[in-house]
């Protein structure tokens, strides 16, 4: 696998460090996609025969609906409907249509038909209405904004054909397998490297958390099969990556391979598993790493600190914010897109804060805070 080395690095507010903890939650089987919900409490296990499943983890009830319309390809959550969004075969007609499905299993909004294309992977991106999708009538990938059933996609990157793809938070880059690689793009300035090369086999399903791209290579652990990671390092249009790594492969432990991964808000990763006999959905927690972990690609002056209610924040060389984001300790964004220079926080709760700003021409301070 390929090295890239650069020292500057595109930061996040938390970094995965898996101790090799993990939990076993509901036991699902013929899995095609599995989307965890935000909060981490439930999960939809698309099924390779079209049953979408509720897995509660709560409970650990599962609860199917057969759906003999529309068979789900992948899917993605979607924080706006507090619902599930999936890219869907409509077996009545055989088109491809977008269906966002409510918790009560009913069909929500959205009826995208893409007839033109042949959508294959499905991910979620930066906006509240925004996705992208893979597609191989075109070989290409495209962005769709899904606020209206009339809108139509627009193309993001031409190549394929491509499989599973993933988008950060901030909306910055865009990771992609194709063939034996992963490619990543940065969707400010274009640039498009190479992050990963020479895989040992598909990749089944990736996700992106912070700057890592956790992706999920099919096959036991003899012939490579497992969860990676690779980050990706960014300084204007200088992207880069670092060597990947592995991050977990006891897959003998479950019996089957890794078919579909997904996230919470709060950073945790979620593997389901191949095959027609039951398997766990197995959770990955995370840790959090302190801010003195963090290296700041921008000076940035923060007073006054510790702060009651009004926080002023200067940056250097005149750059101008583009967004503001506070994290509890835990991770937990409490305060977000924010575009000004004054905050004010005196609804806070009085603790240790991380200040999350991000500058117009995408440089990264992370600075930790104190409410009085």
């Amino acid at each position: 696998m390929n090295k890239i080395t650069k020292l500057s690095f595109f930061l996040s507010i938390v970094t995965l460090q898996f101790s090799g903890a993990q939990t076993n939650l509901n036991n699902v089987s013929d899995v095609l996609s599995i989307t965890v919900a935000k909060d981490g409490q439930s999960a939809r296990v698309f099924k390779t025969n079209g049953t979408i499943m509720l897995a509660n983890f709560t409970t650990g009830n599962n609860s199917n609906y057969n759906n003999t319309v529309y068979q789900p390809k992948d899917a993605f959550w979607d924080e706006v409907s507090g619902s599930f969004a999936a890219i869907c075969i409509n077996n009545s007609s055989a088109t491809d249509d977008i269906r966002i499905f409510e918790t009560t299993w009913g069909n929500l909004s959205g009826n995208f038909n893409f007839s033109s294309y042949k959508p294959t992977n499905v991910c979620k991106g930066k906006l509240s209405n925004e996705l992208y999708f893979t597609e191989n009538l075109n070989n290409s990938i495209q962005k769709l904004d899904y606020s209206s059933a009339g809108n139509t996609p627009v193309n993001v990157m031409n190549g394929g054909p491509f499989g599973p793809l993933c988008v950060d938070n901030y909306g910055v880059f865009l990771a992609v397998n194709k063939n034996n690689t992963i490619l990543c793009r940065d969707l400010q300035y274009g640039c498009l490297i190479t992050a990963v090369n020479n895989l040992p086999g598909d990749v089944n399903s990736m996700v992106m958390i912070g700057s890592k791209v956790y992706y999920a290579i099919n096959g036991d652990a003899a012939s490579g099969g497992g969860l990676y990671t690779v980050r990706i390092n960014n300084e204007g249009c200088g992207i880069s990556a670092s060597a990947s790594s592995l991050v977990w492969n006891n897959m003998a432990s479950v019996g089957g391979n890794i078919k579909s991964i997904s996230k919470d808000d709060a950073g945790n990763l979620y593997m389901a598993f191949d095959g027609s006999t039951n398997k766990p959905i197995v959770k990955l927690n995370n840790t959090f790493l302190s801010a003195d972990s963090f290296e700041n690609t921008v000076g940035v002056n923060i007073f006054p600190n510790p702060v009651n209610d009004l926080l002023t924040i200067q940056l250097e060389g005149n750059r101008v914010v583009n967004q503001v984001a506070i994290y509890s300790m835990d991770g937990k964004k409490v305060q977000e897109n924010l575009k000004t220079t004054t905050l004010d926080i005196s609804l806070l709760k009085t603790g240790v804060y991380f200040l999350d700003v991000e500058t117009q021409d995408y440089k990264k301070a992370i600075v930790k805070i104190v409410k009085k």
